[in-house]
């Protein structure tokens, strides 16, 4: 057995400092003196990052640590272990949740880069954007060297804290801008729709909603300490503490519901709604097993009445017409919006995606040459950060009409049609897989997931709600795979 040393416990400190300092950069970080400003520049940081902290790994490999990553068991936070007993290696690789989707989404990225229309661009990276194949695997690296050096509730506290207050100056600088104290001429508008620090307010939104959470829990965990459910090992001189830091942290939560409510973004919002009604459901599933069943049975109904009713002013205007002219609201009554405004440019772009990954002509190359790899792309896809390189022939003309005319989308604003094109049918599988992964551990975790027949019931359930609304907006849409990303 390997026996620590000074050597491995600086190299696990370093690979802890390296996810902790990714998670301050990555949101925090911009650069008004660089001509991108957002993007390139966090990444840049990210991938150093990266690189420092699969170095420490490969000095402790180097100096007789653990050749492969230890065992996960199924629960949320492992006991603490070093090694784990000698077993063949594809038994390691099985029983570590979430690695083999991981694993083949690796494959799919390499092999979409490889028959890439161009591999150059698709390995390091577009100018604007800098989210190649390179990038990606930076992501993983931090990824999997935080999952193998994980190991104590300590750890998890400090990734939350260090959220939570990472979050709170991005949030602020939201409210500074709806507020019009913005001391920084931004070229577009980040007064009606802020952007702080992350220059789009989709993806401030979707940063946020992330970092609520964490800090629900600890608003929750604070307030029902000194409501009396503590542990009979703390003292009441821990009271005043909790109290403050309780406080704090509902500070943090209003701040960052205020910049997520700025942002206008259609898809966070419903994020967190839908977040917000599994949290309660949770909640509810805690109490004692009488109460349990009816304020469960009411929250779902509750639940099912909302999605309804949701659906229902979308698809059919004439319902609550007043609801449209409600400042801020009006935007969840176009979701489906697919005749003017964003959601037109949208439903044009999944248009031409939808014909991009359909079997068709071969594309032809600037010197005359054609595609050799054709018959492959429904499978590999275009390769990363390729998109707009090959979507000039399937664009729709209608959509020259709303944007600038020596525009090409580099990205479907669909995450399913981002990865059909990306790294094609079989990226998208292991896609898939990596997020119903996350759904199964995590209930399998909650304790909502127990035997063969709750993951029997998983699997059904799944699939029917998948199939269904894929039909369901294949004749909304008059026969078009349009909204399949959306379905």
């Amino acid at each position: 057995m390997h026996v620590k040393t000074k050597l491995d416990a600086w190299l696990n400190g370093v690979i802890e400092a390296g996810w902790l300092a990714a998670l301050v950069v990555a949101p925090l970080f911009f650069n008004v003196f660089s001509s991108r400003v957002f993007e390139p520049d966090k990444i840049s940081l990210i991938r150093t990052i990266a690189l420092i902290m699969l170095l420490a790994w490969l000095v402790k490999l180097a100096n007789g640590g653990p050749a492969w990553m230890p065992r996960f068991a199924a629960t949320p936070v492992p006991e603490a272990v070093d090694e784990a007993p000698p077993s063949a290696w594809w038994q390691r690789v099985a029983q570590i949740p979430l690695l083999i989707p991981i694993l083949l989404l690796i494959v799919a990225y390499l092999l979409s880069t490889f028959f890439s229309v161009a591999r150059f661009v698709s390995w390091w990276g577009s100018y604007q954007r800098l989210q190649g194949t390179y990038t990606f695997l930076s992501y993983i690296t931090i990824a999997l060297l935080t999952m193998a050096h994980l190991r104590h509730p300590d750890q998890i506290r400090r990734i939350q804290h260090v959220i939570v207050l990472t979050s709170l100056p991005i949030a602020l600088y939201g409210v500074i801008q709806n507020r019009q104290l913005d001391p920084l001429p931004w070229g577009g508008d980040t007064t009606s729709r802020v952007a702080a620090n992350a220059g789009n307010a989709i993806f401030l939104a979707a940063y946020l909603i992330m970092a609520f959470f964490f800090t629900l829990e600890r608003v929750y965990s604070s307030f029902a300490y000194l409501l009396g459910y503590k542990p009979s090992t703390h003292a009441e001189s821990q009271d005043i503490p909790t109290a403050l830091a309780g406080g704090a942290y509902l500070f943090v939560l209003m701040v960052q519901l205020l910049a997520i409510f700025w942002t206008q973004s259609r898809g966070p919002w419903l994020g967190l709604f839908f977040g917000l009604y599994l949290f309660v459901l949770l909640l509810f599933t805690a109490l004692r097993p009488k109460r349990h069943r009816l304020w469960t049975s009411i929250w779902i109904g509750l639940g099912v009445a909302g999605v309804a009713f949701l659906i229902l002013v979308n698809v059919n205007s004439s319902l609550f017409p007043g609801l449209r002219n409600v400042p801020y609201l009006n935007r969840l009554t176009t979701l489906l919006e697919a005749e003017g405004g964003t959601g037109e440019v949208r439903v044009l772009i999944w248009q031409g995606v939808a014909e991009m990954i359909a079997p068709h002509e071969p594309l032809k190359f600037p010197d005359g040459s054609e595609d050799p790899v054709n018959a492959l792309r429904p499978l590999v896809g275009y390769g990363p950060e390729a998109m707009w390189i090959a979507y000039n022939p399937f664009y729709p003309p209608a959509l020259a009409q709303l944007e600038a005319r020596n525009a090409s989308p580099d990205r479907a604003h669909n995450e399913t049609w981002d990865s059909l094109v990306i790294t094609g049918g079989i990226g998208f599988v292991a896609y898939l897989a990596v997020f119903i992964g996350i759904f199964y551990w995590a209930l399998r975790w909650l304790g909502l997931l127990v035997g063969r027949r709750d993951t029997f019931l998983f699997a059904l359930l799944l699939a029917l709600s998948a199939g269904a609304s894929i039909i369901a907006f294949y004749f909304y849409d008059d026969g078009s795979w349009r909204f399949f990303g959306v379905a």
